[in-house]
Order: structure tokens, then C-alpha cells, then sequence
């Protein structure tokens, strides 16, 4: 029993590791979520496997290759439906989202976008909504539509606002600032992003406030 204590820490710190190193070093992130699929499977914990199987192939998709993403993404989610996971499922939409965005597939983004949305929704996490809101904004935005875009960063801004979601709000504030600054409307970017700063400041978020002054 307490063997099998110290390999469950073991798998969460494994999961946590492989998901800080995931955009930043990918081949590192990937081998945490090996080690984490061996020990996941060593425990028969399925859940936890299909989400080191994600990280992996959220990995991929930060390298640029993204023919192996979506095929471990296809995996996955044959996997969720195979032991009825519907949680994984939000994540595994959200980075189908991402990649079919990548590769200029609007279609597609937009369908796994939503699929995620509507799944949130039914299972009520409404932590995930504002951004999976704002997502869909990003979408828009990538693909030219900026005033849908717009109206999409509103929105995840009105979420965030009434859950006082203070990352969430920093996040739209930046987009609807550079939505502005792309319409030509430098005062209301210049408003907007002041925001998303203020409260980068105050959250300390130093990487988020380099971005924005850049």
C-alpha cells in the first residue's frame, strides 16, 4: 500500500512536470509523459494515461509537427470514448482546435472548438467556458474575421468579469487590444492593453508582461 502511495505521488508529479516543460521543452515534456503512461498503465489508472497521452501530443504540436498530434490526438480520443472519460474530451477538442488552426483548417477548428464548448457546458465546468470563449476568438481572429473575433473576446471578458477570473480577464483584455490596434483604433488598444498590464503587474506574470510590451 505504500508502495503504491509513493507511485501515485510519483504519476502527479510526473503529470504536473510533463505539463510545465510542455511549451517550453517539448522532448523533456515527452519523456515525463512516457514514464507517466508506463506508471500510469502499472496502476491501472486510464484516466491519467490518456492525459499524459495528450500532453504528448500537445508536444508535437508545439514542435510544428502536426501530422503526429492529430494522430495521437486520434488515439486519445478513441481511448476517452473506450472508458466513457468525457473530461480529457475538453482537452483533446481544445488541441484539435489549436493544430487545425495551425495548419489553416477553419472548418475543423471551429467544429473541435465548439465540440469543447458544448461539452463544458454539460458537464458544467464553467472554469473551462471563458476560455474555450475566447479560443473560438482566436479562431476568428487567425482566419481574419476580426470582428467576430471582437465580439467573441467580449464575451470571455463579460465570464471572466462575473467570476472574477483575474488571468481570464488579463487574457481577453490583450485581445481585444490588439484587435483594436489592428482596426486602427490605437487609443482603445493602447486602454486595453494598459489593463491586461495592470493586472500582469499584479499577478507578477512576468513572461505575459514581456510579451505585451514587445
Amino acid at each position: 500500500l505504500l508502495s503504491q502511495s509513493s507511485d501515485s505521488s510519483r504519476l502527479e508529479l510526473l503529470i504536473k512536470s510533463a505539463n510545465n516543460y510542455n511549451s517550453s521543452n517539448a522532448n523533456l515534456s515527452i519523456e515525463y509523459a512516457k514514464i507517466a503512461i508506463n506508471l500510469a498503465e502499472k496502476l491501472n489508472k486510464p484516466h491519467i494515461k490518456i492525459l499524459a497521452e495528450v500532453i504528448i501530443a500537445k508536444a508535437f504540436f508545439y514542435t510544428g509537427d502536426y501530422t503526429k498530434s492529430i494522430e495521437s490526438l486520434k488515439e486519445s480520443e478513441t481511448q476517452t470514448h473506450s472508458i466513457k472519460d468525457s473530461s480529457n474530451l475538453i482537452e483533446i477538442y481544445q488541441t484539435f482546435s489549436l493544430v487545425y488552426t495551425k495548419i489553416g483548417d477553419f472548418k475543423k477548428a471551429l467544429e473541435y472548438s465548439q465540440n469543447a464548448f458544448s461539452l463544458a457546458g454539460k458537464l458544467n465546468q464553467k472554469d473551462k467556458l471563458a476560455d474555450l470563449v475566447r479560443e473560438t476568438g482566436n479562431i476568428y481572429f487567425t482566419f481574419g474575421e476580426s470582428a467576430i473575433a471582437l465580439d467573441f473576446y467580449k464575451k470571455s471578458l463579460a465570464i471572466c468579469k462575473a467570476n472574477n477570473d483575474q488571468i481570464g480577464m488579463s487574457k481577453a483584455y490583450n485581445n481585444i487590444g490588439c484587435i483594436y490596434s489592428e482596426l486602427g483604433q490605437y487609443s482603445s488598444a493602447i486602454d486595453f492593453l494598459n489593463r491586461s498590464l495592470e493586472i500582469k503587474n499584479r499577478v507578477d506574470n512576468k513572461l505575459g508582461v514581456a510579451l505585451i510590451l514587445l
